[in-house]
């Protein structure tokens, strides 16, 4: 039970996560005037996605280590 919330946890708040970071990282993109500096903005975005993301799905993992029963 507690593993099958912890899927969902990760479902629902990752894809939380990634509307709103789409969304704010258009509007970034779109402050960009210049297509260079679009292009260059891209990985910096996409990387910076990753770190909140890690820490959610790292996070989601702890705590199904601390409340899952110990054998």
């Amino acid at each position: 039970m507690i593993r099958v919330a912890a899927a969902l946890a990760r479902i629902l708040l990752g894809s939380s996560l990634f509307a709103l970071w789409g969304v704010f990282s258009v509007r970034t993109w779109d402050a960009i005037p210049s297509h260079w500096l679009r292009a260059a903005a891209i990985l910096p975005l996409v990387l910076l996605f990753l770190l909140p993301f890690t820490a959610l799905m790292a996070g989601i993992s702890a705590m199904v280590r601390a409340i899952s029963p110990k054998k």
